[in-house]
């Protein structure tokens, strides 16, 4: 039985996506030189991994010559957004303030990120 893709990005896809942000375009053999040798993938899986992010709609891509050019398809900061409305919603039913409450407990903040939150806070009023 075949696997369930994930709408949201695993971690290695987030590691492509991360090459691919930073280089504004990549081909998969360009994406395996951005990657530390002792961790990179083999190259037909991150060529499968591509192909799969692609059909989730983080990707596009055009053929040049032979090659593939992958290009993202979203924003890092819509994806961001999306990882955190989801563990809102998985985690802290749906609520974006218990997410928050939750960090602030959670997270040795110091009290200048704490002024800095009120103050992000109060801009949002």
């Amino acid at each position: 039985m075949a696997r369930q893709q994930t709408p949201t990005l695993t971690e290695t896809e987030l590691r492509l996506m991360e090459v691919i942000w930073r280089k504004g375009e990549a081909t998969v053999h360009q994406i395996l030189e951005e990657l530390p040798q002792k961790s990179a993938p083999a190259y037909n899986s991150v060529l499968t991994i591509v192909r799969i992010m692609e059909q989730k709609g983080y990707l596009t891509h055009i053929k040049n010559g032979r090659s593939y050019v992958y290009r993202p398809a979203i924003e890092r900061s819509d994806v961001s957004r999306k990882a955190i409305r989801k563990v809102a919603k998985n985690f802290f039913n749906d609520s974006p303030q218990q997410l928050l409450l939750n960090i602030i407990k959670s997270e040795k903040l110091n009290a200048d990120d704490l002024r800095e939150l009120v103050k992000m806070i109060e801009e949002q009023e």
